[in-house]
């Protein structure tokens, strides 16, 4: 059974990949069966489809509070900022991932918690930004 210090790792060797724009190491943390939700609410995905894409821009994550883990191993959550371009606008879009876990410390499920009032949209021109109000395309959160 994996253990939490061993999710919580995974948790944040996810992060680093999202980071480093390196899909083959996010699908790496993945069991093979593994499905993706993101965000909540929209059509369930392989996680092996949803990460074989590369990212549609270059997406920054950083983990706004600490990983919480079970202390079984089975589940864990972390809050996090993403950084992308949407729209063909910067976006910060404020993020909760909660993950299930295999005994073997893979991922099984990925259910990505935001919405568009998650979604801050910078005015490119000025350093103003606006809340996102309507209905957007989705923007891979684990992008």
């Amino acid at each position: 059974m994996a253990s939490a210090d061993q999710i919580t790792a995974v948790m944040h060797e996810y992060l680093d990949a999202i980071n480093s724009g390196d899909n083959l190491a996010v699908l790496r943390l993945f069991a093979a069966d593994a499905t993706v939700e993101d965000p909540v609410g929209s059509e369930t995905k392989s996680a092996h489809e949803f990460f074989a894409a590369p990212f549609p821009s270059r997406p920054r994550v950083e983990l706004v509070s600490p990983v919480s883990a079970t202390d079984d191993g089975s589940a864990a959550a972390m809050a996090f900022t993403l950084r992308m371009m949407l729209h063909g606008r910067p976006a910060t879009i404020d993020v909760v991932d909660v993950m299930r876990f295999d005994r073997a410390g893979n991922i099984i499920q990925m259910r990505a918690h935001w919405g568009s009032t998650n979604i801050t949209l910078s005015d490119a021109d000025s350093i103003t930004s606006t809340r996102s109000t309507e209905p957007h395309e989705t923007a891979r959160t684990t992008v």
